[in-house]
């Protein structure tokens, strides 16, 4: 079968001729600014002391910013505001303390203290 080419075919060579001939026109020359190398900031040292990862038990302190009660007394109030009765918020906190084992628990995850790449 003979080679054939289309009509399009010049049409087409125009188009991507143009095409390159506007890219090269529009191409900036370099400035003299552009040959100067660029200041590069000054070589930052690290620190020689890295803190560790996975936080010791010294990190797994518990320090709570107010006690049990006062979170408590503001948990109230704020139940009150939202239309919850007073004497049912009593009965539901009777006997209720904090358990410390699970904060230490919740402070000591996995995903919150290992890096994701271990």
């Amino acid at each position: 079968m003979p080679f054939c080419l289309s009509h399009r075919w010049p049409l087409r060579q125009m188009i991507v001729a143009a095409s390159v001939a506007l890219l090269v026109a529009c191409a900036e020359k370099p400035t003299a600014a552009d040959a100067q190398p660029l200041q590069t900031a000054p070589a930052v040292t690290a620190p020689a002391i890295v803190p560790p990862l996975v936080p010791t038990g010294e990190d797994l302190a518990i320090a709570p910013t107010q006690t049990f009660a006062q979170w408590q007394a503001g948990f109230r109030k704020e139940a009150l505001a939202a239309g919850i009765r007073g004497d049912l918020f009593d009965r539901a906190f009777i006997g209720v303390s904090p358990d410390m084992s699970v904060i230490k628990a919740d402070r000591s995850q996995p995903a919150f203290t290992r890096p994701v790449w271990e």
